[in-house]
Order: C-alpha cells, then structure tokens, then sequence
C-alpha cells in the first residue's frame, strides 16, 4: 500500500543529498535516460579513504554500509567454479562504494546531518592522510 509513497520519498532523499554533497569529492550512483531509480540503496564513490571515511561516519551516529565488499567474481563459490578472472573496474568499485540512509522515514535534518557528517568525514581523513606523510 505504500510503495510508491516510500519510493517517491527515496528519489527525493537521495536527490537532496546529491544537492546537498555536490560539492565533495564523491561520485553519485547514473540513472540511464528514460530509466527510474527507486533507491533501495543510496550508494556513492569514495575514491579515496572508503573505510575511514564509514568509520567516521559510524562514531557519529550515522549508518552507513558496504554491502559489497567482495565481488561475485571473487567469492568463493564462483573461484571453486572456476572463475578466475580479474575485472580491474567491478574491484575498484568494491573497494570504493558506500551506501548511505535514504529510508523514506528521513527528515530533512537528519539528511542534512548525513551531509554535513560526511563533508566533516571527508576533512578528517584528508587531514590525517596529510598528517600522515
């Protein structure tokens, strides 16, 4: 019964945290033209940091999930089966995604707490990346 209520409010959640993180260094999930994303997920690209970065976000209340951490293509089923492939751009990307909350239950502070939370987590890790040197 509330399906399509719960999607609209996805799309709009994740619409607004596209605005509202435009600026960062991250990469937003492409919709293909004529195509519909329900955001189920809300994924982004970090290049750089993934791992600290979701730490950061989870000391400050903030879920965030790597759903994927290994690849079909590496997990052991598919290497007992003989796939032993390297796909260089499918294992970049699992070591660079993240999803972030876009549940329809989400107010708008508290995506504005996921923006604001990530735009710090960001500044974090780049400073101590820097410090680091």
């Amino acid at each position: 019964n509330h399906l399509e209520e719960w999607t609209a409010r996805r799309v709009r959640n994740a619409n607004v945290l596209k605005e509202l993180m435009s600026d960062l260094p991250l990469e937003f999930q492409s919709v293909l033209p004529g195509a519909e994303h329900v955001y189920h997920q809300f994924t982004v690209r970090i290049p750089e940091h993934r791992d600290a970065v979701a730490a950061y976000l989870r000391e400050h209340g903030v879920g965030c999930e790597i759903y994927y951490p290994l690849p079909i293509h590496q997990q052991p089923l598919y290497k007992r089966m003989g796939y032993d492939v390297s796909l260089p751009h499918t294992e970049r990307a699992a070591q660079e995604v993240l999803s972030l909350p876009v549940h329809p239950s989400l107010s708008d502070a508290d995506l504005f707490t996921v923006a604001r939370t990530m735009r710090e987590a960001l500044a974090a890790v780049q400073t101590e990346a820097i410090a680091a040197r």
